[in-house]
């Protein structure tokens, strides 16, 4: 501010003896910190080999020669172990707490008096006098 608007305020402020406020607009930022719930769904597939028995039924003829023929069956079981494979799903969820930071602008007002810088600005000009 040159000289010249310096002298003018300082006369206005000292003849009219009014103490202005000063507003000053600062922007406050606030941080929040939230905890938030990550949900991650993730699917485990659990693979067990189950031995199951596999009956085969199977018809055999004996024949033996005795001077008759005698046919003989017999039922012969066939027991194999078959490995089968079981597969199940299972969904597990995973939870996170995940922090979050949310950002919120505040519009601070702060209003100041003046009466100081008028002091200040008498002192500089000699008091009420003043030289435009």
């Amino acid at each position: 501010m040159n000289g010249c608007c310096k002298k003018a305020i300082a006369e206005v402020m000292l003849k009219t003896n009014i103490y202005v406020p000063l507003i000053i607009l600062t922007d406050v930022v606030l941080v929040i910190v939230a905890k938030v719930v990550l949900v991650t769904m993730i699917e485990v597939v659990l693979v067990a080999m189950i031995q199951v028995v596999l009956l085969t039924t199977i018809e055999v003829v004996l024949v033996t020669m005795i001077g008759v023929l005698l046919a003989t069956q017999i039922r012969v079981v066939l027991v194999a172990m078959v490995n089968v494979l079981l597969v199940t799903v299972i969904i597990v969820v995973l939870v996170a707490m995940v922090e979050v930071a949310f950002v919120t602008s505040i519009d601070v007002v702060l209003a100041t008096m003046i009466g100081v810088l008028l002091k200040v600005i008498e002192v500089m000009y000699g008091g009420n006098e003043l030289v435009v």
